[in-house]
């Protein structure tokens, strides 16, 4: 694979674009465009949804440009998995039969304009480039041009991963690009990876500027507040968060305001919690938030790389964080800029001794803002993707 090639790099995106919410959309984004700046011809294969939760074909299916990258759009069919028992039986840990797990593959989000394309046009690319392991477009890669499939796969420690469907995806393919050490570690716990792989990270790049006093004054914020972005869900440690936010209340004897922005349902506050929701934020207004928030929080345990967490380092913010994410707990333990709970006693006495000390606070913050700054700057993101496409084969 080199520049000079006229063949382009496809990156493979579920859903791609500036109004898109998710980690793994998010660094093919910016590495399509920052691998287009390098020099290297960049063609974005992607879906015309944009919806996580509610798949549906949005945009217009066709080829265009959008942002100064070639985007060619595919039209979906929405999933057709019902109440989704197999899903359910998935996460329960029962065994399940190849078939079934391909029924399950084949009912949820899926593309064949995108599959009719790839069967008759994968040798028209240098590489392709996908992500996460859990996407239908992904599993499609793997299965009809793993010799030039590129898979970032955003893994985490859950059921899923242990399905004998995706081990190909892992197994097979030209090579892996992995967000993290221990992501990679887990992958090769599980499966026997190809000699091919990096750990390539991600980029952060912070506005040079932060509007924290105008961020309050737009949304009727006074006082401080804890934030968290990202989507609401049980997965994610959402229904967790909001219970130790309650019990961290009625410890300290004061309310709690909590802040978020992102994807899924918000539910209802519980007891002690003023809960403010600002639903999607364009990239700006996040990071003024993420600037604003006396603490940022990150329940969740299933993180391949946690973008939110850095995030927040780099936007000046103090991070408390699931002990139980091998990879937030790396981050953490790296940086020195974080605190991590366990149970919600832990949580509490975290948020007490930050929000009893802005001088903490602080100190936490600028150690954060060092590791950021130091370990993921997209110039090295970009050095490491480039040298695998050149060398891998």
């Amino acid at each position: 694979m080199s520049k000079e090639d006229s063949r382009p790099v496809g990156v493979v995106a579920s859903r791609y674009g500036d109004n898109v919410l998710g980690g793994a959309e998010a660094v093919l984004r910016a590495m399509a465009t920052r691998l287009q700046l390098r020099g290297w011809p960049v063609e974005v294969l992607t879906t015309t949804s944009v919806d996580l939760y509610r798949p549906a074909n949005a945009e217009q299916p066709g080829t265009r440009d959008e942002g100064g990258v070639t985007v060619r759009r595919f039209a979906v069919v929405p999933p057709e998995r019902g109440p989704d028992l197999i899903g359910h039986r998935i996460l329960a840990g029962e065994p399940l039969s190849v078939l079934e797990q391909m029924q399950w593959m084949n009912t949820g989000m899926r593309s064949p304009d995108f599959f009719d394309h790839l069967s008759s046009h994968a040798r028209d690319y240098q590489a392709l480039v996908c992500a996460p392991y859990m996407s239908w477009l992904s599993f499609v890669c793997a299965e009809l041009a793993a010799d030039r499939t590129i898979l970032m796969p955003c893994l985490h420690d859950e059921p899923f991963a242990r399905l004998e469907l995706f081990r190909s995806e892992f197994e097979d393919v030209r090579g892996l690009w992995f967000l993290s050490d221990p992501e990679r570690d887990l992958a090769a716990r599980l499966f026997r990876l190809p000699s091919q792989t990096e750990v390539v990270g991600s980029g952060v790049e912070p506005p040079s500027t932060f509007d924290a006093a105008g961020f309050r004054r737009r949304h009727g914020l006074d006082g401080e507040f804890l934030f968290y972005a990202g989507r609401r869900e049980w997965m994610k440690g959402w229904n967790d968060l909001l219970d130790h936010l309650s019990f961290t209340a009625r410890r300290l004897g004061r309310s709690l305001t909590l802040v978020t922005c992102g994807a899924g349902a918000v539910g209802t506050a519980p007891q002690g919690v003023e809960l403010v929701d600002l639903g999607f934020l364009p990239d700006a207004e996040r990071w003024n938030a993420f600037a604003a928030a006396s603490v940022s929080l990150q329940p969740s345990s299933n993180e391949s790389f946690s973008l939110s967490v850095l995030e927040s380092w780099a936007a000046g913010t103090v991070v408390v964080a699931n002990a139980k994410s091998a990879v937030v707990a790396w981050h953490c333990e790296r940086s020195e800029a974080g605190l991590t709970y366990r149970d919600r006693y832990e949580f509490a006495a975290c948020l007490a001794l930050l929000l009893g000390s802005a001088d903490l606070r602080c100190e936490l913050a600028a150690r954060g803002l060092q590791y950021v700054a130091s370990t993921y700057p997209w110039s090295g993101v970009i050095d490491r993707t480039e040298s695998t496409l050149t060398e891998w084969q």
